[in-house]
């Protein structure tokens, strides 16, 4: 049984995680409803003006979720011109280095770009109305929380630490396995659609582009083990970038292959497919009909799919482990 102290730390908890779960809740419907509303708003023309991937002074992984773009795009709605900084609806979330070049490389400096403006409010406006990054942040605090809230609640009613058996596993500790398994879906439905993709866009139109950029970047990560060793490693990744035009509006992006990004442990491989792809060098994009922003340079470049898989069943089968071994314990 837990101490008087205890529970009453225990109920506070549970009240705070309470209220942190419905203003989640109340942010996700709200970014919900800007999303479904941005993707009605009439478009017009715009430049991007400014575009830089920011990064705290203290980064030591590029796996860190501390670096956001900052950007800047001007546009004219009637005799007016505004300038806007909103790629989606709702607030910038901050994600990894890798990320934010590749959502860079989509808004370089002077590129033109249809811009999604409020009708009623000019100066409110995004570029991507149907980017979800938002709603998948959100989504995944949403379930962390309430899972967090449940079991403080539990052990508030119960006034002890609830356990998954008689001499079993505390129930907070199923997170762990739970969590594997969610992360090893996430992986299996990646490869699914990217499979799905290999498939599609072998057949999607084609336009004419030109490599813009071309490049492989090296970057360091710092690891820290338990007794305080840093370790410096070296890792290289290909950075190809392009635009090619679709019924007169120029898109960019830097998705050569589908897939997640290979990382290398040394420059050769990586400097090799780069100068395949030079600089100034004409080339045959495939572009969703669909949605003429989605385009690939290498339709059918399997490379980087599986990992994908690899990740997903590494992580969920782990994750069954756990879960068929704590529900053992106790008996």
């Amino acid at each position: 049984m837990l101490s008087a102290n205890a529970l009453l730390g225990t109920r506070i908890g549970a009240g705070v995680a309470l209220l942190i779960v419905a203003n989640l809740v109340y942010a996700l419907w709200k970014a919900r409803r800007e999303t479904s509303a941005a993707a009605r708003w009439p478009t017009a023309p715009g430049e991007i003006i400014a575009c830089a991937v920011t990064a705290p002074k203290v980064h030591a992984s590029n796996d860190d979720t501390d670096c956001s773009v900052n950007l800047r795009y001007r546009y004219r709605v009637g005799a007016k011109d505004y300038e806007g900084t909103h790629i989606h609806a709702g607030r910038t979330a901050s994600t990894t280095r890798l990320l934010a070049d590749q959502t860079a490389a989509k808004y370089p400096v002077g590129a033109r770009v249809a811009v999604h403006y409020r009708p009623d409010r000019p100066a409110t406006a995004v570029l991507d109305p149907t980017n979800t990054q938002n709603l998948s942040a959100l989504i995944a605090f949403v379930a962390v929380f309430v899972w967090i809230a449940g079991v403080l609640v539990a052990h508030s009613l119960t006034g002890k630490v609830v356990l998954l058996r008689d001499g079993g596993v505390p129930l907070f500790a199923l997170f762990v396995p739970l969590a594997c398994i969610v992360l090893g879906a996430l992986g299996v439905r990646a490869y699914l659609q990217t499979r799905r993709k290999l498939q599609a866009s072998a057949s999607w139109p084609t336009a004419a582009g030109t490599i813009t950029v071309s490049e492989a970047i090296a970057f360091q990560n710092t690891e820290t083990d338990d007794p305080g060793r840093e370790t410096v490693t070296t890792q290289y990744r290909v950075d190809i970038a392009f635009t090619y035009k679709v019924g007169g509006q120029e898109y960019h992006s830097d998705t050569w292959k589908w897939g997640w990004t290979r990382i290398y442990g040394g420059p050769e491989q990586p400097q090799a497919i780069a100068a395949a792809y030079p600089v100034g060098k004409r080339v045959q994009v495939f572009y969703d009909p669909n949605e003429p922003s989605t385009a690939v340079l290498e339709p059918g470049n399997p490379q980087g799919s599986l990992v994908q898989l690899v990740f997903g069943l590494v992580f969920g089968l782990g994750g069954l482990v756990m879960l068929w071994a704590f529900t053992q314990l106790g008996q």
